[in-house]
């Protein structure tokens, strides 16, 4: 009897133990991915303004000189971003003060360093990115578009540092109000200035965006808790500093794999489509990136260093992953489900009529991210265990796979195989990634997390079914928001089910 009722004890404390896990995760990714909420809002506003001054072909320029920056900056970054918060996150757990003061002085040096190093070398070769990334819709104006875009690459750099601060000490609320106030001041800053200078202004107002949003996460990151300047044992100075780069070239490796390919896809659509199907494709991915960041970068900023913390532990791993992709999925797939219904009317209301073509493109990125829902836990597994070589090669034979992919799915389908080609990339991430997780580190998905999978499935199967048999539109809005419905209806449940939250009210109550 005794044993019997000690049993049922234990089996309660894990279960609110369970809960209160499922609860700390939603909370986190409630606070986080609310902000990107009130980005998205911002966006629109941003988005449209810009749409309606510059036309497809403006916002395809834009999105050059965003590819080469993105480039440029993965490359100065060092992959300090992600290994500091790796470095950040673990001195403090173990509580050495002085050591996270250490990093956190260290990367912002060594980023500054390396930012002034990439202005110069991108205004020295501005001519020769500027006609290797334009072609022959090359012009002279270009050169010093790409040369101020520098300093876009300059803010952005240091940026990486401040934020690889705040998401390694867990600052989340300071990130978040980092993250709005950022945007509403780019958002202002851009929007007047393309007024004022037209196609003139996009290089000044990617720099001033970049510029205000470094000014707010540097003032947040100076609030962080760290202890005053103190002498270290030389022999944890080397170990952090080599720690600290060796782990952050890894990431720079497949960072700068990832921005290699958005550059060279970019190129290929302006050699193929023009410059206007790179305002199309840049506007179909921004819109969907804009939709998706509220639960990949809430994944991103809490999930990360949170593993760390039971790297060493794969049950707690196990455990950590298929929780967060539970609450993921219950954020994401009202998301996908409302892109995909949606998309003609978002891309009209964000963009201008211009920009409907590229509707069906919008739609499959939208498939691809609820892939990339997915793919993203497994990937950390790897990253918290700092297996740099397997994170490394991986990740580049990942971005192999995609360029061929591309150029079949452009030939066969023009602008929509682009989007066609990712959701066949996530696919094969998702099996790759799925087979390396589990042979090297016993990782398995729950039942609940099949469960959770399956069910999404399907209202994603029905949603596309509806729009691949070409029904009636009032048949494909009215179904679809039947499927939206039923995902909300889900999401509330089981936040109370699982959770133990009530969705209504705690929303209401933030």
């Amino acid at each position: 009897m005794e044993a019997t009722e000690e049993k049922e004890v234990v089996t309660t404390a894990e279960k609110l133990t369970e809960q209160d896990s499922y609860s700390k995760i939603f909370k986190s990714s409630f606070l986080i991915g609310g902000s990107q909420v009130f980005n998205i809002i911002i966006g629109i506003i941003k988005n449209k303004a810009l749409a309606v001054l510059l036309g497809p072909a403006g916002i395809g320029v834009m999105g050059v000189y965003m590819a080469v920056s993105g480039l440029i900056t993965s490359t100065a970054g060092l992959g300090i971003g992600s290994s500091g918060v790796r470095q950040i996150s673990e001195s403090i757990a173990e509580g050495n003060a002085g050591k996270t003061s250490f990093i956190i002085r260290y990367i912002r040096k060594l980023l500054l360093i390396s930012a002034i190093i990439a202005v110069v070398a991108m205004i020295a070769t501005s001519e020769y990115i500027a006609r290797l990334s334009f072609g022959n819709e090359y012009k002279p104006a270009y050169v010093a578009g790409i040369s101020l875009v520098s300093l876009m690459v300059f803010f952005e750099t240091l940026t990486t540092g401040e934020k690889a601060i705040l998401q390694g000490a867990r600052q989340l609320r300071r990130l978040a109000v980092a993250q709005v106030v950022g945007a509403m001041l780019g958002a202002v800053g851009s929007i007047a200035i393309v007024y004022l200078l037209a196609d003139a202004g996009i290089s000044w107002f990617l720099i001033i965006s970049s510029f205000l949003l470094f000014a707010v996460f540097r003032y947040q990151a100076a609030k962080v808790p760290a202890s005053a300047k103190s002498v270290l044992p030389q022999e944890i100075v080397r170990s952090e500093k080599k720690l600290l780069i060796s782990l952050g070239l890894a990431f720079l490796v497949t960072t700068l794999a990832g921005s290699v390919v958005a550059y060279i896809l970019r190129v290929i659509i302006v050699a193929e489509e023009g410059v206007d199907g790179v305002g199309i494709y840049q506007a179909a991915w921004g819109l969907v990136n804009m939709g998706f960041n509220v639960v990949l970068i809430a994944m991103g900023t809490d999930f990360y260093p949170r593993l760390v913390a039971v790297a060493n532990d794969n049950k707690q791993v196990r455990q950590a992953v298929n929780q967060q992709v539970e609450v993921t999925l219950l954020f994401a797939l009202p998301i996908v489900l409302g892109l995909y219904l949606l998309s003609p009317i978002i891309l009209e209301i964000f963009f201008s009529p211009q920009f409907l073509v590229g509707t069906e493109l919008t739609r499959w990125f939208a498939l691809s991210c609820f892939l990339r829902v997915l793919c993203w836990p497994l990937g950390y597994i790897i990253i918290a265990k700092a297996k740099k070589t397997m994170f490394v090669v991986t990740s580049i034979l990942w971005e192999m796979v995609h360029i061929p992919i591309i150029f079949v799915c452009l030939h066969f389908w023009g602008l929509n195989g682009i989007g066609i080609s990712y959701v066949i990339d996530y696919l094969v991430v998702l099996v790759g990634a799925s087979f390396i997780t589990y042979k090297y580190f016993n990782f398995t998905w729950s039942n609940d997390t099949y469960k959770s999978v399956a069910i999404s499935v399907l209202l994603v199967a029905g949603i596309v079914l509806l729009n691949v048999l070409h029904v009636k539109p009032i048949i494909f809005y009215l179904t679809g928001a039947l499927l939206i419905g039923i995902s909300l209806f889900r999401m509330v449940i089981i936040a109370q089910k699982k959770l133990g939250i009530n969705l209504v009210n705690y929303i209401r109550r933030r």
